[in-house]
């Protein structure tokens, strides 16, 4: 007889994070769903993390299992989080990240998609932008079917990395994450896998309170984070045989002359607004700018 409520392993990488990571292992304690284990592994950090992991790992032994790492990884945590897919013993892996916090019931709903879907390699979800004080301050939308997703995969990176649930079927071997990219390495994944023949889904719930802050890898150097965006999806094409549509090409090259020509911190500006992360009344206040709403177009589905 199927297990009904099989283990979901939750794997987190965790580095300087002490302001806001006992609200995220406190949202993954709190989880509808029973048979949870949690996987933290601190990436080395210079702060009081490791403490605070210490103390929760005290409180839920049997719950949670914590890897102290004396050498940082990088790569935007992805190569930590690998460390934790090794040691996940769950049917599902959720990733989560350090700094966001999760809604009640999102492993529940994540699951039980999975669970009804089994031709379904991942499931994400769409997400409430929140700032350092915890206020909702946007959102992000993500496309929804395989279809969508894989058709934006050459403007964007559908996919939320700190939403995603993976089969671990889909998954063999020892590496949930490629590592070849110092960060967007959940992306390159994504293509990778995609572009295999793997089907991915994004619930159109806001199951995550995504946390904006100076510390997020993908937004403190934007060029940087584009450039390697740039890589991953010429290596889609080039090397996992991904294929763009005549828009997306189009899309994708209106990028490189933005992002290339303009002063990085507006881009910056740019990218949350056309993203929707943060309201235009946020960074505009005393502006209408109606040309973010064709910009948001272009760069998006």
């Amino acid at each position: 007889m199927k297990n009904a409520n099989p283990l979901v392993s939750v794997i987190m990488p965790v580095y300087n994070a002490e302001a806001f990571v006992a609200e995220a292992v406190e949202s993954i304690l709190s989880q509808t769903y029973p048979n949870i284990e949690i996987i933290l592994v601190d990436d080395a950090s210079k702060d009081g993390t490791l403490e605070i992991l210490k103390k929760y790992k005290e409180e839920n032994p049997d719950k949670i299992t914590l890897v102290a790492l004396r050498k940082n990884r990088g790569k935007g945590g992805d190569a930590a989080a690998n460390i934790a897919f090794e040691k996940a013993n769950g049917e599902f892996i959720a990733r989560m990240d350090a700094d966001d916090i999760a809604l009640p019931d999102r492993i529940e709903k994540q699951f039980k998609f999975l669970s009804d879907n089994p031709e379904y390699a991942v499931v994400g979800s769409c997400a409430h932008v929140i700032n350092t004080e915890g206020e909702v301050v946007g959102q992000k939308i993500m496309p929804e079917t395989q279809s969508d997703i894989y058709r934006n995969c050459f403007v964007f990176h559908p996919m939320i990395n700190p939403t995603q649930v993976f089969r671990k079927s889909a998954f063999p071997g020892l590496k949930l994450y490629l590592n070849d990219n110092p960060t967007n390495n959940d992306y390159l994944t994504t293509m990778k896998k995609i572009s295999g023949g793997a089907r991915y889904y994004n619930l159109p719930e806001k199951l995550l309170y995504y946390r904006i802050h100076d510390k997020n890898d993908s937004l403190r150097r934007v060029r940087g984070t584009f450039g390697n965006s740039v890589t991953t999806r010429l290596r889609g094409v080039y090397e996992f045989g991904y294929k763009p549509s005549i828009f997306s090409i189009a899309k994708f090259l209106l990028q490189i002359a933005v992002v290339y020509l303009l002063p990085e911190r507006v881009v910056f500006t740019l990218y949350m607004l056309i993203r929707g992360i943060v309201k235009p009344s946020m960074v505009l206040p005393s502006i209408n700018f109606p040309v973010i709403a064709k910009l948001r177009k272009a760069f998006s589905s």
